[in-house]
């Protein structure tokens, strides 16, 4: 860094294992080359609990729109989407993961914002085939159904997949 002082990279690479995370070095680095927009990643993770989940959306969408191919950053996107209650444009970024390959994170994070949208044939489709594989989950994918059946006054099957829940956690 010393014989590079102005090498972005080198600057980048020292921020993100720097504790605790320097911010405003962080956008610093964005700001001397808009084009760098690889540092917004670890600006939106770090700023994860700190109440600033606009700022994080704001920076995560810039990012999307710079390498909408990183699969990591259209899941965090999609997260927080999600949490801010824009469900269509989260399907949107799990549906655009998924078209990248299989992502169990997206598959899940799909189901919910189906729920959410009311979709709920759907998501109990799609858990449906989620659950022909047990090795990952089978709780969150059994309490997804289970509301979803909830949502569709089917209060039996809801009530089922509610004890599957809960013996798989």
């Amino acid at each position: 860094l010393a014989q590079y002082p102005e090498s972005g990279a080198l600057r980048y690479r020292r921020l993100i294992c720097t504790t605790p995370f320097p911010h405003d070095a962080a956008r610093a680095v964005v700001s001397a080359d808009s084009h760098f927009v690889e540092v917004l990643l670890p600006i939106a993770q770090h700023t994860i609990g700190q109440r600033t989940t606009v700022s994080r959306y704001r920076d995560l969408r810039r990012a999307f729109e710079a390498i909408p191919e990183s699969r990591l950053i259209s899941l965090n996107l999609a997260g927080v989407a999600l949490g801010l209650s824009h469900y269509e444009e989260a399907l949107g970024y799990y549906d655009h993961v998924l078209t990248q390959g299989p992502d169990r994170d997206a598959q899940l994070g799909r189901v919910k914002a189906l729920t959410h949208l009311k979709r709920h044939q759907e998501a109990i489709a799609a858990l449906d085939q989620m659950l022909l594989d047990p090795s990952w989950s089978p709780g969150e994918k059994y309490y997804w159904r289970a509301v979803n059946h909830l949502h569709l006054s089917a209060p039996d099957r809801a009530y089922d997949d509610a004890l599957a829940a809960q013996r798989s956690w």
